[in-house]
Order: C-alpha cells, then sequence, then structure tokens
C-alpha cells in the first residue's frame, strides 16, 4: 500500500486516499464522541479519541514524507542539472507518478546534453587539428 502510495499514485489519488484515511478517523472520533455522550463511560472514549489523533498525526507524518521527499529531491536535482551537472545520478525514474514522469524526462534532457558535449569536444579537437594542419 505505501509503496503504491510513494511511486505509483498520481498525485490527485494520493490526496484523494489522504481525504478518505482522514474521514474514516474523524469518523471514529465522531463515535467515541457518541458513546461518551449515550452513556457509554469516558474511558474507552477518551482512548479511542487519543487513538484517532495520534493516527491522524503518524497519517499526516508518513504521508507527507512519502509525497514531499521525492518532489523536492527532483527539484534539488533538476536545479543541479540546469548548472550543468551531468554527471549525479537523477532518482525517482522507477515511480510511475509524476515524479517518475519528470525524472525520466530529466535523463533524456542529461544524455541530450551529454551528447552534446561529446559533440562539441569533438567538433573542437578537428578544429584544432585542421587549423594545425592549415598552419
Amino acid at each position: 500500500m505505501l509503496n503504491w502510495f510513494e511511486k505509483q499514485a498520481p498525485i490527485r489519488a494520493k490526496f484523494r486516499a489522504l481525504l478518505f484515511v482522514h474521514s474514516g478517523l474523524a469518523v471514529l472520533g465522531l463515535l467515541a464522541t457518541l458513546w461518551a455522550g449515550l452513556g457509554g463511560g469516558l474511558v474507552l472514549p477518551l482512548i479511542a479519541s487519543a487513538a484517532v489523533v495520534a493516527l491522524s498525526v503518524t497519517a499526516v507524518i508518513v504521508s507527507g514524507e512519502r509525497i514531499c521527499t521525492p518532489y523536492v529531491n527532483t527539484v534539488v536535482r533538476m536545479e543541479a542539472l540546469a548548472r550543468g551537472d551531468l554527471e549525479s545520478p537523477i532518482h525517482y525514474t522507477n515511480h510511475t507518478d509524476c515524479v517518475g514522469r519528470m525524472t525520466k524526462a530529466m535523463s533524456v534532457f542529461r544524455e541530450n546534453a551529454q551528447a552534446l558535449q561529446a559533440s562539441s569536444a569533438m567538433r573542437e579537437k578537428v578544429s584544432t587539428a585542421l587549423s594545425a594542419a592549415l598552419s
């Protein structure tokens, strides 16, 4: 499930999944409140409410990490690529979500820049050799 969430789900599906999780947790909180209100005692509803809060916090932390880390790392790598770093690896190309699509495109950009660099170096060698021969 977390692998799907992190590597495959489109960003909109990730947020729909979060909506589902948080809605379910809210319903559990409401049920605990209802139980307490109907005289079911306070201990169990308090434990249930504390569990709902803990699960909600955990869901936000885990999903935030699973969504933000690949995006932030990709932006940082993209900026390095724009500055000319053609050697550092491009991660997340195995993802099928938006991050994966971006990193696959970045890999093509890097390969094209490397080919252009090699071509320019070859032209420089030929130009130098031709200039030396003509002299």
